[in-house]
């Protein structure tokens, strides 16, 4: 291997969301070596990471004109540093109209990795989930996103993590950086399901009675689909650059 070598590529003319294959050879003194290729997502200008305010950091990714967090939220607090309510119990989550988040089965150990649970209630509040300059996308966030990817029977490959979903896993190529993660749900009878298989996001915006608009993806799946849930249904968040 020859010290400090560095290459450097242009994906100028490859298509949002199309896979690629890039291939690198090297022979140096009849020798052949075979390094790892670290391809790097563009982050947000200014902003490759950002921080809520318990101190949770969270990537970021460029798509489009929008800047995302690549991870689902975890914060256990308003954006003024007050709580949002943790309900535990099953009757106590139906009965909630406030904003209130869980861990997957009650379990804390699922948050690293997959993020905490919101009603949309939570995810609506005037205080604010997402750190400052940051807030939680409406429907018209969403729409726009899928503009950018086009293809709406491939989006869903094309925004899953490749690691974190269940074996059978459609499609999922990450190309863009997103890593939309299977983090669950809970319905608003207090079950929970869907771990490793689902993963659900709530936008901002309402969809009348009761409902709010969500965006919603599957392991056995490529579509990206909108739906609305009640607002009492638990869902992962994640947070769009104002």
């Amino acid at each position: 291997m020859i010290p400090n070598l560095k290459l450097t590529w242009s994906a100028a003319g490859i298509a949002l969301g199309r896979p690629f294959l890039l291939l690198l050879m090297g022979v140096v003194l009849g020798s052949c070596r075979k390094e790892t290729l670290d391809l790097t997502f563009k982050a947000c200008p200014g902003a490759a990471t950002v921080t809520d305010v318990e101190g949770n950091s969270y990537r970021t990714t460029q798509i489009g004109a929008q800047c995302w967090m690549r991870e689902n939220l975890r914060t256990e607090k308003y954006r003024n540093g007050q709580d949002v309510d943790w309900v535990e119990g099953d009757s106590a989550w139906l009965r909630t109209s406030v904003g209130a988040y869980a861990y997957y089965n009650n379990n804390e150990l699922n948050v690293e990795d997959y993020g905490v649970l919101y009603n949309q209630f939570a995810a609506t509040d005037p205080r604010g989930l997402c750190p400052s300059g940051w807030r939680v996308p409406s429907d018209a966030d969403w729409s726009e996103l899928d503009n950018v990817l086009k293809d709406a029977d491939r989006s869903g490959g094309v925004l899953k993590d490749t690691l974190m979903w269940d074996s059978v896993n459609v499609a999922a190529e990450n190309f863009l950086g997103f890593g939309a993660l299977p983090g669950g749900y809970r319905l608003s009878s207090g079950e929970f399901g869907g771990l490793g298989t689902h993963g659900y996001w709530w936008s901002s915006t309402n969809s009348g009675s009761g409902r709010g608009w969500n965006r919603q993806l599957h392991n056995v799946s490529t579509g990206f689909f909108r739906n609305s849930k009640f607002l009492t249904f638990g869902m992962s968040v994640r947070c769009i650059k104002e």
